[in-house]
């Protein structure tokens, strides 16, 4: 509600400054303005304005009018001031002063915007002119020390420029306020990143009637401007800016505030453009007691004000006022409007689309000094070589354990000689893939090192995968040869040499091999061939093989090794499967350092007690764990003599964190596959306000941060991660046309032959040199640490029986380990879509983690106003129970069975029946420590993790607790129970190697 009242005294102060010189007079004005500007106004009290005049000289004085923004607008101040100072300069010259009454009140505005809101042409209007808006965010305020917020910053645009600028504006028929508008909108686009802008528009909505310009009030609107930015001259963009203006003003009677209000009081922009031009100032009669004038406007509520003052006389001025920006950022941002519009002036027929406009220390910062770590490594070195060395060095000293086998350096390096010069004897060449499929053990590190030594580059190929999954990969690296164990070689029906590495003949021919180093220059092998093609998810429903040099592979080792520390007493845990490239900084952080790698059966990796006691029996130091892992160990988690802790592939909580940083040294690693496994690292420091960077890059992998346009984006802003440097990968094996589009010429660099690879995750440059990640620009998500395109699974689902569209989405939840996968289907009339079958189809092809935990069939997908499914609107999956009817809990185990699982699945106990499986209901190894931690306070001796995968339903879980357990069971020992299962895994994945190839 507004009252306004018909008569109020308006307070005047008079304060004496005359006894004091003028320094001090400067001085105490200052400090009265800003005790002023504290005061504010009481709002149900008039009048919202108050006049000091403060005395400086018998000939001078200081005016101050201080009001609030409700009762004026800009215009009616300066209207209010040359009326007063035109009436002020008779007055000392004995003129009569007549002021005639106005024709209108500010009720006339008032009536048109009630007018403007019931109005169904506006609201159209902005209805579709908004649908799909992209807000325009600011970067993060950078705040640095020393410095504070919400400083504005001004500058006085060059006479000359403002010269070009007015000649330009001529030229193209537009007022000035239009190109000074454009370029107030290309740099939105750069500190938003985005090509799609929106910008508040400070818009006059005075009566358009006589007297009109006299009448005092608040008489403004900022509505919303928003405008496509693409490809283009400077004239281009300043043309469609106007016709987008003229559209906007045509509208701007419809208050801002009630498309607030509609948006569900959602801003739909946080940067104001003001463009000042209050030409009533040249009706000011100079008096010759005049020494100019100054308005000062405080905060206006939005995240920055840009005012533009503009008057033919005084010149053109710019004013930022941020709200919480820091000095330095304001200033950097003042300099791109300056930069922008002497771009503008200068060549107005050139593109606007193809330069950064950051300043010289900027880039330097960008370009140098965030890219700085360029020790001199080898260039030549093929990884193998650093392995060799310390096998030259230190050949008694431990390189690899695995259960109650070890190998010394000396042993392993002679046993991969011999391989090596066995595959070399059957046609191994450098750059032919080896494929190489192997249970976890002895065999597969020395198997690994010797295709290296051959030359080749290892395939690898994890018999846990699905058989169709296999095949593929199989088909699509075509391999020379095959690397694999006796249990498993029989199984696979192709056309290809076979090694058995432990069997009977294979062995002995093995053995007979040489056992010295095979000669690099004699196989023509150097550091530009491939070292491994490894298989991540793809896009189109088929993985793709990504292929990454030795030269890459040897910068990555010796970096990684100087950030983590790794020394010859080090001991590492092999923890992430070979067919994951986090392997090769496992091993090689071991291996090329000197240290001691341990490997362990999965059985002995599952969180909580099993991998404690193996982290304790092996002494490990380094131990790789995604941050899944880390979110289901509990807290009090006895990890041993651990040291490093090395997480990645999400982000860690903050209070993870600072949890297990209190207790080791975390590190975050951060990097795609086609940049050899890690980009930047960072060692957790809790001075970052508890957000994880994922750090700086490593040495020799230069990165950018760039626009859609590959432009350099300013410090703080988001774009996507561009990767340069030794370690960016060939492309992607047999996909030219992806290897196009996601390898690129490196714009930044001065060899020719350098390329960027663009990751798709959307980062910002912190401060301080570190990298920030914020999201992804595609439907590329993590779960539990593994890369998985979504699209690739839809794919599958489309191949299904019955499925008409699939859409698969990544629901988050509490902690990285219960993030799920959850597939939305519609079916073709006439079919009915069950989850068991369509779980049972795509286990055969994707990978475990890539199954989805739910399927929700629906008649049809809900689609926004331009044609999209409308993700918001997908409902929240119901309880899967593979088709089994629901049976309650029968007794007092049940129950509590039941509400553990609840718990650890967040559902409702009641929904869970004695039937239901544990893993198809959503859950996995993880969330499985999760229910041990919560189940093994009632039953301390009678529960193993294992037994949560033999028993995996409530019933079958109840049973064995009510037969008595553990304590009850007659058991083998560890080490014969271990054997039993990986014999009885061997004999399954057999079976689905069988039926695949």
């Amino acid at each position: 509600m507004q009252l306004v009242w018909r008569d109020a005294a308006v307070p005047l102060t008079v304060i004496d400054l005359r006894d004091m010189n003028s320094d001090q007079q400067d001085q105490a004005v200052a400090t009265f303005i800003d005790d002023e500007r504290k005061n504010g106004f009481d709002l149900t009290s008039a009048p919202l304005l108050r006049i000091f005049v403060h005395l400086r000289s018998a000939s001078t004085i200081q005016y101050t009018f201080s009001f609030h923004h409700a009762i004026l607008d800009g215009w009616s101040v300066a209207s209010f001031q040359t009326e007063m100072f035109n009436a002020y300069f008779k007055a000392t010259e004995g003129q009569e002063i007549a002021l005639a009454p106005l024709g209108l009140t500010p009720k006339t505005a008032a009536v048109r915007e009630k007018a403007a809101l019931q109005s169904e042409r506006h609201r159209t209007f902005w209805r579709d002119y908004l649908e799909g808006h992209v807000y325009s965010a600011l970067p993060p305020a950078q705040v640095e020390a020393g410095e504070g917020a919400n400083r504005n910053r001004a500058a006085r645009v060059d006479d000359a420029l403002c010269a070009r600028l007015q000649a330009l504006a001529a030229e193209l028929s537009v007022p000035m306020r239009t190109v000074l508008l454009s370029a107030h909108l290309r740099v939105v686009s750069m500190l938003s990143g985005k090509d799609d802008v929106t910008t508040g528009l400070v818009s006059n909505v005075r009566p358009e009637a006589q007297d009109g310009e006299k009448v005092l009030g608040l008489f403004l609107n900022t509505p919303p401007l928003r405008q496509q930015l693409g490809r283009g001259s400077w004239k281009d963009l300043i043309k469609a800016t106007y016709a987008n203006e003229l559209a906007v003003i045509e509208h701007r009677d419809y208050p801002y505030f009630q498309l607030h209000v509609d948006n569900g009081r959602n801003p739909y922009y946080e940067i104001v453009f003001n463009f000042i031009n209050f030409h009533v100032y040249e009706d000011l009669q100079s008096g010759p007691q005049e020494d100019g004038y100054k308005q000062v406007i405080e905060a206006t509520g939005f995240d920055l004000g840009v005012n533009i003052n503009y008057n033919a006389q005084r010149g053109l001025h710019l004013e930022l006022k941020p709200g919480k920006l820091g000095g330095k950022q304001t200033e950097r941002i003042l300099g791109y409007y300056l930069a922008v519009l002497e771009a503008m002036a200068q060549q107005p027929d050139a593109a606007y689309d193809t330069h950064h406009f950051l300043g010289q220390a900027e880039l330097q910062q960008l370009l140098s000094e965030f890219n700085h770590r360029n020790p001199a490594y080898p260039q030549d070195e093929l990884i193998h070589q650093q392995f060799e060395a310390h096998a030259a060095a230190t050949p008694d000293a431990l390189a690899l354990g695995y259960e109650d086998q070890t190998l010394t350096y000396a042993q392993m390096n002679v046993r991969a000689n011999q391989l090596a010069h066995h595959l070399i004897a059957l046609g191994v060449k450098p750059d032919d893939r080896v494929a190489i499929c192997m249970e976890r053990g002895i065999d597969l590190m020395v198997s690994l090192f010797g295709i290296w030594k051959a030359g080749g580059a290892y395939v690898p190929l994890d018999p846990a995968y699905p058989h169709e999954r296999l095949a593929y990969m199989l088909a699509d690296s075509e391999p020379v040869v095959l690397v694999t164990q006796a249990a498993l070689a029989d199984k696979f029906d192709i056309a290809l040499p076979k090694v058995a590495v432990d069997g009977p003949r294979d062995l002995a021919v093995i053995a007979a091999r040489s056992a010295h180093n095979p000669e690099p220059a004699a196989l023509g092998l150097h550091a530009g061939h491939l070292a491994y093609v490894i298989y991540t998810s793809g896009s189109t429903g088929k993985p793709k093989g990504a292929m990454l040099s030795h030269r890459g592979v040897s910068n990555f080792s010796r970096a990684q090794i100087d950030v983590f520390e790794t020394k010859p007493s080090s001991r590492v845990l092999q923890f992430v499967s070979f067919s994951f490239d986090v392997c090769v900084s496992e091993f090689a952080m071991a291996l090329c350092a000197g240290a001691s790698l341990f490997l362990a059966s999965r059985d002995d990796l599952l969180a909580g007690e099993p991998l404690e006691r193996t982290l304790k029996r092996h002494a490990i130091t380094h131990l790789s764990a995604p941050t899944s892992l880390l979110a289901a160990l509990p807290y009090d988690s006895d990890l041993g003599g651990l040291e490093s802790l090395i997480t990645g592939g999400e982000a860690l909580p903050p209070t993870l964190a600072d949890h297990w940083a209190s207790r080791y040294r975390l590190f975050n690693a951060y990097g795609p596959t086609e940049a050899t496994v890690i980009t930047a690292i960072y060692r957790y420091q809790q001075e970052h306000g508890g957000t994880m960077p994922i750090g700086q890059p490593l040495a020799n992998t230069p990165v950018y941060i760039l626009d859609s346009q590959m432009r350099l984006v300013p410090m703080g802003v988001t774009g996507e991660l561009h990767i340069g440097g030794i370690q960016v990968a060939r492309g992607y094996l047999n996909r030219p046309e992806l290897t196009a589009e996601r390898f690129v010429a490196d714009p930044f660099s001065d060899r020719p032959d350098a390329r960027l690879y663009k990751s798709g995750d959307l980062v910002r440059w912190l401060p301080d040199g570190n990298i920030e990640f914020v999201g992804r620009n595609d439907h590329q998500v993590k779960i539990r640490g593994f890369r998985v395109e979504l699209g690739e699974i839809e794919a599958r689902l489309l191949a299904c029986a019955g499925v008409r569209d699939a859409l698969v989405i990544a629901r988050e939840g509490a902690t990285s380990a219960e993030k799920r996968l959850i597939a939305y289907l519609t079916a073709h009339e006439g079919t009915t879509l069950t989850a068991a079958a369509l779980r049972a189809e795509l286990s055969q092809q994707l990978a475990d983690y890539m199954v989805p935990s739910a399927f929700v069939t629906l008649d049809a997908f809900s689609l926004t106003p331009n044609g999209k499914v409308d993700r918001k609107a997908l409902p929240a999956p119901e309880i899967a129970r593979n088709e089994v009817a629901y049976v309650a809990p029968r007794h007092a185990t049940d129950q509590q069975l039941c509400g553990a699982w609840a718990e650890v699945l967040k559902l409702e106990a009641e929904a869970i029946g004695i039937h239901d499986n544990f893993f198809e209901m959503g859950g996995n190894s993880l969330l499985v420590v999760k229910l041990h931690s919560l189940l093994s306070v009632h039953y301390p001796q009678q529960l193993a993790v294992a037994d949560y995968f033999k028993y995996p339903t409530v019933a079958r879980l109840a049973d064995f607790l009510d037969k008595g357990g553990a304590d009850m069971v007659t058991r083998v020992p560890d080490g014969l129970a271990r054997a039993e299962m990986r014999r009885n895994r061997s004999a399954q994945r057999s079976n689905r190697l069988k039926r695949a190839v």
